[in-house]
């Protein structure tokens, strides 16, 4: 039996994953990533205040969110009332994440559990953009962090088994 989450999906990432499942989150028409669909950013993205998003989250019979992207660490920063003022209700709060950015302090000590998925060459960005040492040590040195790859062949394993080594 699974567990009930409410996800609340925010835009912009700094990667461009060629088989990402949620390009209306960051390419938008306009930009000069390879990935073929382009939304219209104005009828993607909806900028809430806090009080509006814990007023949607309060109509749900669920205290388990998921923040998910684009990626979500880009905006640690302006998540930081929102999530607080989530924890003091007594949710559950877990981020997704593409570990290229670390996590701050304050933001951490907010969060229950970070899913991080740092992504393989099979997303078609480059290494330099993808691999972000600082980040993943920083990452890998909490015990809220849950790493999960998507491995499309075999040789896929050889490159999470590089990350292994290495974090």
């Amino acid at each position: 039996q699974g567990l009930k989450v409410v996800f609340i999906r925010l835009s912009t990432c700094n990667l461009s994953c060629q088989w990402c499942d949620t390009p209306y989150t960051w390419n938008w028409l306009g930009t000069k990533f390879s990935h073929p669909q382009k939304f219209d950013k104005s009828l993607e993205v909806h900028q809430m205040d806090n009080d509006v998003i814990l007023n949607k989250l309060a109509q749900y019979d669920c205290k388990s969110i998921v923040i998910s992207g684009g990626e979500p660490m880009l905006q640690q920063r302006n998540l930081l009332t929102l999530v607080g003022g989530l924890k003091k209700t007594n949710y559950w709060i877990e981020v997704e994440t593409n570990g290229t950015i670390s996590p701050e302090r304050v933001f951490l000590e907010l969060i229950d559990q970070i899913n991080c998925s740092p992504k393989l060459s099979n997303s078609g960005d480059s290494r330099e953009r993808r691999v972000k040492q600082q980040a993943l040590t920083a990452l890998s040195a909490s015990d809220k962090v849950y790493f999960k790859f998507v491995i499309s062949c075999e040789k896929d394993i050889e490159e999470v088994m590089e990350y292994v080594q290495t974090y």
